[in-house]
């Protein structure tokens, strides 16, 4: 009887603890994981309780009873797994979609086993007896072997998720997950070794030494290693991507935790060698006094706030968050200590400089009351918003908005002020945060653009309007039509236009007519054209137009009308009144696809052909 005896003790040990473990979790049913430990632990407490029956049952249909309720094991692989997509938070939709799937092939064989009482779990099912002990034997079947399989196939999914998540971890995370993986491996293990027939002559398995195990594993890690008190935190999504240290400390003092910006702040490379006392000693500051201030090397200033973790046993420990605050303070120690020779530089500075604090202007210099034309004592009364043009506010307010939830946004911008006369001025402005008088506050710099956009504007004219005739030069005009063709694809024609005998026009009239007569000529052509045809000059007397096939206009009756009625009209020089004629020459595109160099070359050729024929002609290739 004493092989009873362990095996009877070992079922009620791992009955007691994998109860304790099931009420235990459950209660914290709502941290990662709980819920599947709890799975869990009811499993190996169904399978122990099973298989006690099992062993002090003396009929072979009472065994093979209590053998079928065991069946329900096949799941705690599927728990494991489960446990392991839940804990390491797995953010995947399709997974979080299909892991109670993973639950299914438990199930359908514990039904068989148990409803159906399907006979491929076992070969030759048979009792051995050693004087008054008999146990329950037989070969395995298909379906225990498809059992066996997927219980080992969980095994090592669940394995595979947490050591990947325990690289990424800090230690007590690493721990937590580390005891359980051990305690599930000595399971597998127990069967794998019963598999190879190294199990005990009398009972199929070593399950009840290994579930002992199991559920001491499971017992140290939820009391002793605080799994359920003490969670992960989404460690890359928020806990390494801040731009502050964070350092987590347990209610014991012990390091918790710590992110990597703690770590590059005090350069420390092993964290959880720290001991807190005498880390506290070093800095001068104390947990809990908020606003303290840690001077390192470099001239480097540290802020320190505390933060105590409560969890839902209650005092968890604190959290400190380190804050590197060395340019604000240079800035402020610079103010204080050198006012005087900041208020010169700032004085003769070539841009406006101001300073906003919760939307209120607080200091301008010289400069900004220049560019705004109201007195200073007004400026200091208002808002800086006050001044900005009404279409530009939310831009404006979105930048500052931006800029003291210190985002990192671009730091320069352009807008439109208005001053004391009611008149646009075009400004630049750059800032950044600053304190003044010890509170948070944007320092800004503007700078007057007007002068400089009005000459960008007339360069950019020049590098688009031909500046004799004011209408589009060669360069832009082709431009602008290959924009239009990349825009929309469409068939489309193009006209060459010459004026007849112009060199007659120059030498007898002299050339400042004729420039006269091209810039007359321009202008008629370009009121008469409908908006959606691009007119521009080629280069000296021939001019060009585009129009897509797709507006309506027939081509040749078009232009045909444009040259007759430059024909009938007269021009009114420095010299007297001069009349003109044109040839013009167009083609269309054979597609559109077809590039507009094919096309200007047929246009060409249709104008040389006008002139060839007589001139006073429109003709089309």
């Amino acid at each position: 009887m004493t092989g009873i005896s362990i095996y009877i003790s070992g079922l009620i040990i791992s009955l007691v603890f994998s109860f304790i473990i099931f009420i235990y979790s459950a209660k914290h049913i709502r941290v990662n994981g709980a819920k599947y430990i709890a799975l869990l632990s009811i499993i190996v407490f169904i399978w122990s309780l099973g298989y006690m029956f099992e062993i002090i049952s003396v009929s072979l249909q009472d065994k093979i009873f209590w053998d079928n309720i065991q069946m329900l094991g096949g799941a705690l692989g599927a728990s494991c797994a489960l446990f392991a997509i839940d804990f390491t938070e797995i953010k995947s939709r399709k997974i979080n979609k299909l892991k109670y799937l993973l639950l299914l092939e438990p199930i359908i064989i514990w039904s068989l086993a148990n409803i159906f009482n399907h006979n491929g779990f076992r070969l030759e099912a048979k009792l051995i007896f050693s004087g008054d002990i008999s146990a329950l034997t037989y070969g395995f079947g298909y379906l225990s072997a498809i059992d066996f399989i997927y219980g080992y196939s969980m095994y090592f999914l669940f394995v595979f998720l947490i050591l990947r998540y325990m690289r990424k971890s800090s230690k007590l995370y690493t721990s937590q997950t580390l005891v359980i993986v051990t305690g599930m491996t000595v399971v597998t293990l127990g069967f794998t070794l019963m598999l190879m027939g190294y199990g005990p002559v009398y009972f199929r398995d070593p399950t009840p030494i290994t579930f002992t195990v199991l559920n001491l594993s499971l017992t140290y890690s939820t009391f002793g290693k605080k799994l359920f008190d003490v969670v992960p935190i989404a460690r890359h999504t928020l806990f390494e991507t801040l731009d502050e240290g964070i350092l987590v400390i347990g209610k014991n003092m012990n390091v918790i935790d710590g992110n990597k910006y703690f770590k590059f702040i005090f350069d420390i490379d092993d964290i959880f060698s720290i001991d807190i006392d005498k880390f506290l000693e070093k800095y001068h500051f104390s947990i809990g006094d908020n606003g303290s201030k840690i001077e390192l090397f470099q001239d480097k200033i540290i802020n320190v706030r505390t933060v105590e973790l409560i969890g839902n046993t209650g005092f968890m420990g604190y959290m400190l968050i380190f804050s590197d605050v060395s340019d604000e303070m240079k800035l402020r120690r610079t103010v204080e200590t050198s006012e005087e020779n900041y208020r010169n530089i700032a004085e003769n500075s070539n841009d406006g400089i101001f300073i906003i604090q919760s939307g209120d202007i607080k200091y301008i210099n010289g400069k900004v009351q220049e560019i705004l034309k109201y007195d200073k004592d007004f400026i200091l009364s208002s808002r800086f918003v006050d001044f900005v043009k009404d279409d530009q506010m939310g831009k404006v307010m979105l930048k500052y908005d931006e800029k003291i939830e210190r985002k990192k946004v671009e730091t320069r911008y352009n807008t439109v002020l208005v001053d004391a006369n009611g008149q646009d001025v075009d400004v630049e402005i750059n800032s950044t945060m600053t304190t003044f008088y010890g509170k948070e506050a944007v320092l800004g710099y503007i700078r007057d653009i007007t002068e400089m956009k009005k000459q960008n504007s007339i360069i950019e004219k020049l590098a688009k309007i031909d500046s004799l005739t004011e209408i589009y030069n060669r360069g832009y005009f082709f431009s602008m039509v290959k924009d239009l063709l990349r825009e929309e694809k469409c068939n489309y024609w193009l006209a060459m236009i010459d004026i007849d005998f112009f060199k007659s026009i120059n030498d007898r009239y002299g050339h400042i007519v004729g420039d006269e007569i091209l810039k007359k000529f321009a202008s008629f052509i370009d009121d008469q054209l409908e908006y959606d045809i691009v007119f521009g000059r080629f280069g000296g007397e021939e001019f060009s137009i585009f129009s897509r096939t797709d507006t309506g206009y027939n081509p040749y009756d078009y232009l045909n009308s444009l040259r007759t009625s430059v024909m009938d009209h007269i021009f009114d020089t420095s010299k007297g009144e001069v009349k003109i004629t044109i040839s013009v020459g167009y083609s269309l595109s054979m597609d559109n696809c077809e590039a507009i160099e094919e096309v200007i070359k047929r246009a060409d050729k249709a104008l040389y052909q006008a002139k060839r024929n007589g001139r006073n002609r429109t003709e089309g290739l």
